[in-house]
């Protein structure tokens, strides 16, 4: 049996929220969760950054996933950086590429996952 195609990500990102836990650390504005599985990863080499959020995703499915299947997320390399002001605040959008693999480690899909983090504008600035 084949395993639906949107349940890749079902499948495959880890856990926003364990038992016990809290989503949230604080309950400002722009407050974000202590956790996030579609962050990408963080190196050395960009400065820090307070805000975050997902803006797309894509996948390129590549052979079918049947019931039964083990299936994990490969690698993080990063496709692109682009420098950004927003209202929200100054940052980069960043656009992640991961391979979709089973247990023979057969590649079934590619996705990318866009994100923009960011440093939040002042009080000052988001009143405008």
């Amino acid at each position: 049996m084949i395993a639906p195609y949107s349940s890749l990500l079902t499948w495959t990102i880890a856990a926003h929220w364990y038992p016990g836990e809290k989503i949230f650390t604080s309950s400002d504005r722009n407050a974000q969760p202590a956790r996030n599985p579609v962050g990408g990863v963080q190196t050395d080499l960009e400065p820090q950054t307070t805000g975050f959020f997902a803006t797309d995703i894509e996948f390129d499915y590549l052979q079918p996933v049947k019931v039964g299947d083990w299936l994990c997320n490969n690698g993080n390399v990063l496709l692109s950086c682009a420098p950004k002001e927003t209202k929200v605040g100054r940052g980069a959008f960043l656009v992640w590429e991961s391979t979709i693999c089973n247990q023979h480690g057969e590649e079934v899909a590619k996705m990318r996952i866009g994100t923009y983090k960011y440093n939040p504008h002042t009080t000052r600035m988001e009143a405008n």
